[in-house]
């Protein structure tokens, strides 16, 4: 399983996601823990197995069962001596899970698995009883916890809490006492790696100045490990002889302390001025002291025995001020410690404190590494620079300066240059750079920026062109020389803003390799395979499979510190030229490098140089600081790193130059490695392509799911047949499956096609290596002839009847041959990685477009959702509004009723009033005959008034009735209809809702499938 993992690319100087194993994390740990580097440390292992003997037979003497407990166990070996040594029990707790589970696969390898129990445990989490992880305390405690400064692994805690919690009172502890030795030292070249010195400009005195802020910090009290042994004789002078200034006592006898300060009285031996200590410590392994293992330099060893080491190195502590010191003239050391580091400062009067806290750096130069404020200081880098700027056309010139914690632009801003734009990523260091530039009166021709972007935002508004580039070129991201390229990258983006004139310096980097036998640092990355007779071949096979998965092919080393001798003189390789446009492409180049020298070759070393000026031939190297003579020492430069590639095997290199066997054997191991590069990529390729086809077989899945989504929408109900935003997805989603479809059957097909030209090649390849091993056997038959033996007579006129190829010819074949190999691998190497992007780019898609699909398909159910419950409530409130129109209707259902009877009571007060009309036209006729009546006489009768008002009165309320019927049954039919129309709309809503949420079902049920 591989997993994303963000990482820096050094040359571009961005963070981009790569593929990984996703085991990466821990196996980082493991290749960075220098397991195998204390394995391959025989001084160190012996020492322990004899005082692991001693104490055992101790023990015994005094008639006790010898109970070991081994804390920070690593691979095991310390609790496999205690057992072969005649341990009765041994504990080995070891809190990093994969070490602990490989110990317990040596312990059993070697057959101590009833004898050592291995607890996935730190020390500190320990408990002891019957149901405790130990059923009793130690007796015997053996530990390796220590680092280069003695205490900064943690040993003060470890041994205190071991002490009270873990052990017997009378326990033996292997080593039983740690003594930290100090040297006071004066030495300008080691001085340089802290301070930074006034730089001098040109011949007339001019120089850079370091602001007093700056000069007078007091640093950082971080250890400067180093390899004190290789210092060149003559680069320093000791003020005082080494002594004991720490003393720990891990046996229990005298209390540890988490924190001390010692004063030690010492005596200059010399007028010197005194720039800080070395420092390295020996353990005490036993109790009669007769056991010292020991971490002094060549140059310290008393007895004379001096064993390599690179997980112990001497450290250097830099006082916070240096003082002059006379001759004979006492001074006074003061040696402290915390739980888990030093410190030193220097008195040479009697003012001391009684705590000296640990220094802080306030300038911000320390915070950047040792070896680069070095770099800085070292006057020949700034000579060669002088020189190459001496050579610049004008001196009105506006410099683009892309390095990282640089003062180039401040030398060019004294030289009278115009402006100066520098790039800086880092705050703080920008900062430490403008106070040195307004130190010198120079700020107003400098301006800083953190971004490319930036200065080209800035140039542009100031419509300014840069007509000189210049760099170290330097980037804190760098680790091996090359990354600097990133300088080529910056400048590239910035090309808009340069004079069509522009100068660049450095014009041309070189590549170089070089083949050489170390002394030492070869154990860094040998297996270990056995280690005092036991078999370790389980930590091999972790610790190898570790570096593959994290490491790259070449480390990075500073080689001044590992003498090594050159077997071959240095070999350019490439070539490149900054005048150039980036190549973005892989560069893959090949070559020959003839050893000149016999010997045994462990790795070869590779380094650039950086031209300055390539007629005067002024150049910058990272490698070689001295010419290399073949056969003895190199001489490295001290201020950068160089990149070593490791051979898994050491080759026996002898030099024979009476036959061409050897240059047929070395173009035959060149062909076969090509052949497992090729079988290797071919695999790759292969199993992408199966990858490939395998997620074209994963797309059908999920355009039936497209496809089902589609026909279950279209179900839906005519209001809600509408082109929403869940249409819109699909329709992406099916659009990318038939894009992401096609671009994978055409890189299946264009694999196909590759993989057949490359069996092909491999066929024409290992027929070459066939007819090669026969010469070379024909070349060492040949060279193994001699006077005596069989078959030897005249053979006349042999050559006659043969046509011979040049050697040229045969030379040239072999590069041809090598050169279309190495085509096709760059060829099959960007077709899988193009199929690799292309998978994993549809990977990223699909699932986006997948989440896009599903919000809006959520997004819509809610929107349904909501519309659903609005509609809901509003039928019951219709509902409500029904039974209450019901209520009235009975109401007017009552009225008709009332009304019924009243017109029944009209009818019949009809039938009384025509009755009575008939008597009133009766009535009115005698009336009328009555008007003549004269005066008084003439009058209207009650009973007719009566009958009149009652006729009125029924006919109103028999209207008004009416009306109101009328009114209600009007209402309550609308009402009606309004509640069948939102019984038809849920329907509607409901279908829809019940069909979204079908389609997302089916959706998930796919999440869980292949998918690729």
């Amino acid at each position: 399983m591989s997993v994303f993992t963000s990482k820096l690319n050094p040359v571009s100087g961005k963070m981009e996601w790569i593929l990984m194993d996703d085991a990466f994390d821990y196996s980082q740990q493991i290749a960075r823990s220098a397991y195998a580097d204390m394995l391959h440390d025989e001084d160190r292992n012996v020492k322990y197995h004899e005082a692991l003997k001693l104490a055992i037979k101790k023990v015994h003497n005094a008639n006790k069962k010898a109970i070991v407990l081994d804390i920070g166990t690593g691979t095991g070996i310390l609790s496999m001596m205690a057992a072969s040594s005649g341990a009765d029990e041994v504990f080995a707790c070891e809190f990093f899970n994969p070490m602990s589970s490989c110990a317990e696969k040596i312990i059993r390898l070697n057959g101590y698995e009833n004898k050592i129990t291995v607890i996935h445990k730190g020390s500190t989490q320990l408990t002891i009883g019957k149901y405790g992880d130990i059923p009793y305390r130690a007796n015997i405690l053996v530990t390796e916890v220590f680092d280069t400064e003695l205490i900064g692994e943690g040993a003060v805690k470890t041994f205190i809490h071991a002490q009270q919690q873990l052990l017997e009172p009378d326990a033996i502890i292997i080593p039983s006492q740690g003594r930290i030795y100090a040297a006071v030292f004066e030495s300008d070249l080691i001085n340089n790696f802290n301070k930074l010195n006034d730089a001098f400009i040109d011949d007339n005195g001019n120089s850079l100045k370091i602001p007093p802020l700056i000069r007078n910090c007091s640093g950082s009290a971080s250890v400067h490990d180093i390899q004190l042994s290789e210092l060149p004789e003559n680069s320093f002078k000791l003020i005082s002889f080494p002594q004991i200034v720490l003393d720990f006592d891990w046996s229990g006898k005298i209390s540890i302390k988490k924190k001390e300060t010692k004063f030690h009285r010492l005596t200059a031996n010399s007028s010197s001025i005194a720039h800080g200590v070395f420092m390295w410590w020996d353990l005490i392994m036993d109790c009669e002291g007769k056991i010292i293992l020991s971490c002094a330099p060549k140059w310290a060893q008393n007895n004379g025995k001096y064993a390599w080491r690179d997980h112990w190195m001497q450290a250097v502590y830099y006082f916070p001020k240096n003082i002059q010191l006379k001759a004979n003239q006492e001074f006074t050391l003061v040696a402290n410690h915390d739980e888990f580091s030093l410190w030193f400062d220097i008195h040479n009067d009697n003012n001391l404190k009684s705590n000296y806290e640990v220094p802080v750096c306030e300038c911000g130069l320390h915070l950047t590494s040792r070896m680069r404020v070095g770099m800085v200081n070292d006057k020949s880098r700034q000579l060669k620079f002088m020189q190459a700027f001496q050579s610049l056309s004008s001196k009105d010139i506006i410099c683009l300066n892309l390095s990282e914690c640089s003062l180039l632009g401040h030398y060019l801003a004294l030289a009278s240059t115009k402006k100066v734009y520098g790039f800086e990523k880092n705050r703080i260091f920008e900062n430490v750079f403008r106070n040195i530039a307004k130190h010198n009166n120079i700020e107003h021709k400098m301006q800083w920026e953190r971004s490319v972007d930036k200065i080209v935002e800035l140039l542009k508004q100031n419509n300014e062109k840069v007509s000189l580039v210049v760099a170290e070129p330097f980037f804190s991201s760098s680790i091996l020389p090359w990354h600097n390229l990133q300088f080529w990258y910056m400048k590239n983006q910035l090309s808009d803003i340069f004079d069509e004139n522009v100068q660049i310096i450095p014009g041309l980097v070189e590549f170089y390799v070089m083949a050489v036998q170390f002394e030492h640092l070869w154990k860094i990355r040998a297996p270990v395979i056995q280690v005092e007779g036991f078999n370790l071949h389980p930590f091999d096979d972790i610790i190898q499979k570790a570096i593959t998965i994290t490491d790259d092919i070449i480390d990075a080393q500073p080689l001044w510190e590992y003498p090594c001798i050159a077997l071959s003189k240095p070999h350019k390789f490439l070539k490149l030229n900054f005048y150039d446009k980036l190549n973005k492409e892989f560069i893959i180049c090949s070559d020959m490098v003839p050893f000149e020298k016999s010997g045994i070759c462990n790795g070869l070393v590779l380094w650039v140089d950086w031209i300055l000026n390539e007629k005067q031939n002024i150049k910058i190297t990272t490698g070689p600081s001295k010419n290399v003579i073949v056969g003895k020492k190199v001489t490295w430069d001290m201020f950068t790193k160089q990149g070593v590639y490791f051979f898994k095997s050491d080759t026996n290199v002898t030099i024979n130059n009476r036959f061409a066997y050897k240059e047929i054997e070395e173009w035959k191991d060149l062909i076969v490695n090509c052949i497992r590069d090729i079988k290797t990529e071919l695999q790759r390729l292969k199993y992408e392509k199966d990858l490939c086809y395998r997620d074209l077989e994963n797309l059908n899945p999920k355009f039936t799911v497209v496809n089902e989504c589609y026909t279950l929408r279209s179900g839906r109900k005519q209001p809600d047949m509408c082109s929403d935003l869940v249409e819109t997805e699909l329709h992406k989603e099916y659009h990318l499956l038939e894009t992401v479809k096609k671009d994978l059957s055409d890189k299946c097909e264009e694999s196909f096609i590759h993989c057949t030209n490359v069996v092909e090649l491999l066929g024409v390849l290992q027929t070459d290596v066939i007819h090669k091993e026969e010469a070379c056997e024909i070349e060492k038959s040949t060279l193994e002839m001699k006077n005596n033996i069989a078959n030897i007579s005249r053979k006349p006129e042999i050559n006659r009847c043969i046509s011979y190829n040049s050697y040229e010819s045969w030379l040239k074949n072999c590069k041809q041959l090598q050169s279309e190999t190495l085509e096709e691998l760059q060829k099959c190497i960007k077709l899988r990685e193009e199929m690799c992007r292309s998978r994993q780019k549809a990977i990223i898609d699909i699932l986006a477009q997948f989440d896009a699909t599903n919000f809006a398909l959520r997004k819509r159910m809610f929107e349904t959702k909501y519309v659903l419950d609005e509609l809901v409530w509003q039928k019951e409130m219709v509902v409500e509004i029904k039974k209450v129109i019901v209520s009235r209707f009975i109401d007017f259902i009552q009225l008709l009723q009332e009304k019924e009877r009243l017109s029944n009571e009209i009818d019949k007060l009809k039938a009384k009033l025509n009755s009575e009309n008939e008597t009133l036209k009766l009535f009115e006729s005698q009336n009328t005959n009555r008007i003549y009546r004269v005066n008084a006489e003439l009058c209207q009768d009650k009973c007719t008034e009566n009958l009149e008002i009652q006729v009125l009165e029924s006919k109103r309320k028999v209207d008004r009735l009416n009306n109101q019927i009328d009114s209600t049954i009007k209402t309550y039919n609308l009402l009606d209809q309004q509640v069948n129309s939102l019984e038809e709309e849920i329907k509607c809503k409901t279908c829809a809702f019940t069909i979204d949420i079908r389609c997302l079902e089916i959706r998930n049920e796919s999440v869980s499938q292949t998918c690729i």
